[in-house]
């Protein structure tokens, strides 16, 4: 017959589906022995009174409450037959409180077993649970308790889990020690002691001690510092240690075959562990740039599925070329990595030459590279598999020089991942998951790639020519995600070469790192294309920059030039952006910077931002160019338009070009005219010439130039044609540079259509330089200059005027001006006021200017040839060179305004 607390546990069970708790046990059992209370009673209070009830099965309905209660009595679900007995047959009227008792004395069988062994698990966990007792945990205790003894044994021992009997600590000492532990979790202490005779560190833990953990999970706390040897005690029944070396006394497992759990923690040496017989669960934290080194029996690591698990929490190890976390070429299949807590960096020791496979787990970020031991190099390498797919943290892994021509598979996950592979083959596959990833690529040697390796979630690609003359071929095409490609210094210039032959649509970026040099440099030459070009609105931008390892802007220095070969043809936008690569040299003579030898044959727009000088004085810009947009180079460019403009390209009647610049000292070379030309440049001192100043063909379309401001040359050479000239000078002292401006000679009524805004007259003011005008054919450089003062009340009639070489400044006595600036209304203002024009040396080729009142002209008049020559005056002999728009007067024109033109 059951015990009354057995009896007790019945009702607990049927009625609450819980075992009883010790506090409510203990109270019924003492009203029942003192205050004559009864089973029967108990039943009826807890069905009545006991909110528990009410609220649980009281609530239920009759059916429920049926299927309930055979359920958590038997841990079955009612019989037909029974559950229509007691819901709607002869049983349907027995109260709640009487249908336990009832089913429990009409039990049969496996029933009877499975309520036995409920109530022996509930009186299991009221006894272990105690004062700890919680209403989940009581009901787990019998929750799935059927029939069977293992039923039984699963419910005692998640009790014992649940409710432990604390364990007891125990101190070693400097002394022979011989430890027998109780049942319990038990700690052992064997912690560096103080010499009480020298005060010197002494370690309490000695290779003589004897310990033993007894059952229960065990722990050994072993401080080392000061043994000759490493300690070897008999340490039986010990499940985990938690080992600290202070001076590499190192720990021989021989003797701890029970140790399953190896925690290295703090250690200011090397952490040597022996001997050990079965595969332990490491973790090692707080150690800082120390060796920890692990060595297995043979016989712990022979199941060809090892894996070693390794917790790593604050681990920085030594330097590179140093051992770090070595496992002694045990031959272990696969690591388990999990990073915790704060940012470890490790190194492990031979790994890719004995496992096939790492995976990375854990949040917190860490640094994981592989040694380059002989043992484990490119030939004996069989490591294939990286997976930290499952990895939430910033990873950055080396897996490079150490490994084969293996096909790699590198899964990584939600961090910001940095990976660095070697030999690429087209089977690698990279996934580098959430995060703004970067895959780097070391090659040695001439490699290439036709058919595209898979890159999955890969942000940015980093491609770099180590060896020398490498020359690098990539097809890029199932690299989606791909954003930017990174290049780096030609090592020694010897010629290694970038190619990537088909880039996914959303390669957009190339990032060219000089890597922090302080002298000329040239990058990898660089040559790009897409798998599927748009042929409309395709964009690139090349950034250059010149960072240290750590990130650090270096500068050049001044002078110090980087060197760039770039081809990117059709590419319709091309953006370049520099850092400031060597120091400001726009007060001085311009270099450094960087030099730019772009090929883009379908480039529409180029946009410029630097802030040091932007070389592009190489660059093809070729037919297809509109837009050059340097506004944000404020370090000077160089720019050459001839290919530009070239006319003798195909262009549509539509075509422009516009060039805008910035603050900087900026230079536009060679601009032909072939199709209608801006110029705009900004506050530097800057120089803008045609193609007309290295003697080329006359500018054919609209050509329209503002200076900025600056103290700026403009160098229109001997471009000469009707098409419209429209200089803008800008603040600053500018020279305008007009020569050889016709082919034929003047006099020729050919007009330059030259106009001159912003023109300041007298000293200090803008210049005009004619240079060395050969119109005539006999290239005298003019050499004086004169102001003249018209009679215009025919004072001079039947007499002439005399005009010197140089520059005659002419004016009317009245104060009158020509009509308008045209050929045939000058030659009316000057017949006003003579009858002809007299040379006065051997020259037959002047210049002058007159106004009419609102703008300036600088003409050019050819007359009869000799010495005292003279020559009726006529619009035929009369070319208009220039146009100052704004000088209302000539008069205020001085010698200053022709300075580099008067000698």
């Amino acid at each position: 017959m059951a015990t009354v607390s057995e009896q007790i546990q019945q009702i607990y069970v049927g009625l609450l589906g819980r075992a009883a708790d010790k506090a409510g046990l203990d109270y019924w059992l003492n009203d029942i022995a003192n205050n004559g209370m009864t089973i029967e009673n108990l039943r009826a209070n807890i069905t009545n009174s006991q909110a528990e009830y009410t609220d649980g099965k009281g609530a239920m309905t009759r059916a429920d409450l049926v299927e309930s209660l055979y359920q958590d009595m038997f841990e079955r679900a009612s019989d037909a037959a029974g559950k229509e007995y007691w819901v709607t047959g002869a049983g349907k009227d027995v109260n709640a409180d009487q249908l336990v008792l009832a089913l429990t004395n009409g039990a049969q069988g496996d029933d009877v077993t499975a309520l036995a062994n409920k109530v022996k698990a509930a009186e299991y966990y009221t006894a272990k649970a105690a004062d700890k007792y919680s209403a989940d945990s009581a009901k787990a205790a019998v929750d799935t308790v059927d029939a069977t003894d293992a039923s039984v044994t699963a419910s005692t021992s998640a009790t014992d889990a649940a409710f432990p009997v604390a364990g007891q600590a125990f101190t070693l000492t400097t002394n022979a020690d011989l430890i027998t532990a109780t049942g319990s979790d038990d700690t052992i202490n064997g912690l560096v002691g103080t010499n009480t005779a020298n005060g010197t560190l002494t370690d309490t833990a000695q290779s003589v001690d004897i310990i033993d953990g007894g059952a229960g999970a065990d722990t050994l706390n072993l401080q080392l510092t000061s043994g000759a040897a490493a300690f070897a005690a008999k340490v039986a029944n010990v499940e985990t240690v938690n080992y600290t070396d202070f001076s590499g006394v190192g720990y021989n497992m021989a003797n701890s075959a029970d140790v399953t759990t190896l925690n290295i923690a703090n250690s200011v040496a090397s952490s040597n562990v022996t001997n050990a017989a079965q595969l332990l669960d490491l973790s090692v934290t707080d150690i800082n740039k120390q060796t920890v080194s692990i060595g297995y029996d043979a016989a712990a690591v022979n199941s060809n599925t090892d894996v070693q698990k390794i917790t790593v929490d604050g681990y920085v190890t030594a330097a590179a070329g140093a051992t770090n976390l070595d496992f002694n070429d045990a031959d272990i299949e696969s690591f388990e990595i999990e990073a915790k807590g704060s940012k470890s960096a490790i190194r492990l020791e031979d790994a890719n030459a004995t496992a096939t496979k790492v995976v990375v787990t854990g949040s917190a970020d860490l640094d994981l590279s592989f040694s380059d031991d002989t043992s484990a190099d490119a030939d004996t390498t069989i490591l294939k598999t990286i997976d930290a797919s499952a990895f939430t943290g910033d990873l950055t892994l080396e897996a490079d020089a150490e490994f084969g021509a293996l096909d790699q598979t590198i899964t990584t996950g939600t961090g910001a991942d940095k990976v660095t592979i070697g030999n690429l083959t087209k089977d690698d596959t990279v996934d580098l998951g959430e995060g703004a990833d970067t895959l780097t690529v070391n090659f040695t040697t001439d490699t290439t790639v036709t058919t595209a390796p898979t890159f999955t979630n890969v942000e940015t690609l980093a491609l770099v020519a180590t060896g020398a003359d490498t020359d690098v071929t990539l097809n890029l095409s199932k690299s989606a995600s791909l954003t930017a490609l990174n290049v780096g210094i030609d090592d020694g210039a010897d010629g290694d070469s970038v190619s990537v032959t088909k880039a996914a649509a959303s390669l957009q970026t190339i990032n060219l790192k000089a890597g922090g040099v302080t002298a000329d440099a040239v990058m990898d030459s660089v040559s790009f294309a897409l798998a599927t070009a748009t042929g409309s609105s395709d964009e690139l931008t090349l950034n250059y920059t010149n960072t240290d390892a750590n990130g650090n802007h270096v500068d050049a220095g001044k002078g110090t030039q980087i060197t760039s070969a770039v081809v990117a043809n059709n590419m319709e936008s091309i953006s370049v952006n520099t850092a400031v690569l060597g120091a400001d040299t726009k007060s001085t003579v311009q270099d450094g910077g960087l030099a730019l030898n772009l090929v883009a044959s379908k480039v529409q727009t180029l946009t410029l931002a630097s802030e040091t000088l932007l070389d592009l004085s190489g660059v093809n810009l070729d037919n297809s160019i509109r837009t050059v947009d340097a506004s944000a180079a404020n370090g000077g460019v160089l720019l050459e338009l001839d290919v530009a403009a070239d006319e003798d390209n195909s262009v549509t009647a539509d075509k422009s070009v516009s060039v805008t610049t910035g603050a900087g000292n900026d230079t536009v070379n060679d601009i032909l005219g072939a199709v209608a030309t801006t110029v705009s440049t900004g506050a530097g001192n800057d120089t803008i010439a045609t193609a007309g100043a290295a003697g080329n063909a006359t500018i054919a379309k609209k050509l329209t130039i503002d200076a900025g401001a600056g103290n700026d040359k403009v160098d229109l050479g001997g471009e000469g044609g009707t098409v419209a000239k429209a200089i803008t000078l800008g603040d600053g002292t500018d020279t305008l540079v007009v020569e050889d401006m016709f082919s034929a000679g003047a006099g020729d009524n050919v007009t330059t259509n030259i106009t001159v805004a912003d023109f300041v007259v007298g000293a200090a003011g803008d210049k005009l330089d004619f240079v060395s005008n050969s119109a005539s054919g006999t290239g005298v450089t003019a050499t004086t200059y004169k102001e003249i003062t018209l009679d215009v009340d025919n004072s001079d009639t039947g007499g002439h005027v005399s005009l010197t070489s140089g520059m005659n400044i002419i004016s009317t006595d009245d104060g009158t001006t020509a009509a308008s600036l045209t050929e045939a209304d000058v030659a009316t203002f000057l017949a006003a006021g003579t009858n002809d024009i007299l040379a006065n040396n051997a020259d037959n080729v002047f210049y002058f200017a007159v106004t009419d009142g609102t703008d300036t002209g600088i003409y050019l008049f050819e007359g009869a040839e000799g010495a005292n020559a003279t020559t009726a005056i006529q619009a035929d002999d009369i070319d208009l060179l220039v146009t100052l728009t704004g000088v209302d007067t000539p008069s205020g024109l001085t010698v200053d305004n022709f300075a580099d033109f008067l000698v």
